[in-house]
């Protein structure tokens, strides 16, 4: 498990989790040692069903059930903090009522499901990416290291910003000189 002051330090210099709502989740549980645990694995459980669901439902077409589930793991993302989810997650509530807040915010159905559907696909994708980032650096907090059981098939892994740095700075190559 991390130092508290290893803890402090991830609160600190990241955009994945909002500091002030993760640290009101942390004072609640002080005196609950699983307190938090729970309720992030809770999370993690729920986020899972919800995904399939709504891969399931995008497949079918069953627009306004996708839109359903994503308000669900809405307001889980949001009570835990992870406030990209939880804005991806509102885009996908949206677009399931065949609605875009940028065209109308009256929430009057603005757009064909076919443009809905198209909005959809690559919208779910950043989300799954997003819970991904979420729970890795929930999971680390917490020390639990990410295993790779295959739970979770559809779910990216994150993507450690450190290691994709250091993989994009190449090594200068040898220029071999020929007489």
């Amino acid at each position: 498990m991390p130092s508290a002051k290893d803890r402090e330090d991830m609160l600190k210099d990241q955009d994945v989790i909002d500091v002030e709502i993760f640290e009101q989740l942390v004072d609640l549980g002080e005196d609950d040692e699983g307190f938090l645990e729970d309720i992030i694995q809770d999370w993690i459980n729920q986020a899972k069903d919800k995904f399939e669901d709504m891969d399931k439902l995008l497949k079918e077409e069953s627009l306004l059930e996708l839109s359903r589930a994503a308000h669900s793991l809405k307001g889980s993302s949001s009570q835990l903090g992870a406030q990209k989810l939880k804005d991806s997650c509102g885009r996908l509530q949206h677009y399931g009522e065949l609605w875009d807040e940028d065209k109308d915010e009256l929430k009057t159905k603005n757009m064909t499901e076919e443009e809905a559907i198209k909005r959809i696909k690559p919208l779910l994708v950043t989300a799954k990416t997003e819970y991904a980032e979420a729970r890795h650096w929930m999971k680390t907090y917490l020390g639990i290291t990410e295993s790779d059981d295959g739970s979770e098939p559809d779910i990216p892994k994150p993507v450690d910003k450190a290691e994709e740095k250091a993989k994009s700075v190449s090594a200068p190559s040898k220029i071999q000189v020929t007489a």
